[in-house]
């Protein structure tokens, strides 16, 4: 005597030994080559490593300043050099790159407050950097 099986009870015994089942290929405990994890690591966004700038002013009395960005994210930069009044002097779509070293000599600029600014869709990051010239009287006995 043959039985046949219609489609509802076909599915029903299948989702039920699947359910049951579960196949591992290795022991959770010692995979990962040898180092133990005893739970996952979960990062959320805050925890994510975020763009950074680091601006330094060349030894000496120039003006010209090393720029540095830090760009894990791999995200789309840009640059911008803007004056006291927010006016930009200068503006650079940054290579998208984890880390990207760039400078600039600003000796052309008249005195006062300018800024670097990068700028992503999410955010922006601001440097101030001051012109000032000074100059210095000595006196000398003959």
């Amino acid at each position: 005597m043959k039985r046949v099986m219609n489609t509802k009870t076909a599915i029903l015994l299948a989702a039920t030994l699947l359910a049951g089942t579960a196949a591992f290929a290795q022991q959770p405990l010692v995979a990962y080559n040898g180092n133990i994890f005893t739970s996952p690591v979960i990062m959320t966004m805050e925890d994510a490593p975020t763009l950074e700038m680091n601006v330094m002013q060349a030894t000496g009395a120039n003006l010209t300043f090393h720029i540095n960005v830090e760009n894990p994210q791999l995200e789309k930069v840009k640059l911008y050099l803007l004056d006291k009044s927010g006016n930009i002097l200068h503006e650079e779509v940054l290579p998208v790159k984890a880390h990207f070293e760039t400078r600039y000599n600003l000796d052309q600029l008249e005195d006062g407050a300018y800024k670097i600014v990068l700028s992503t869709r999410s955010r922006d990051i601001e440097h101030a950097i001051n012109i000032i010239t000074s100059v210095s009287r000595t006196g000398k006995v003959n």
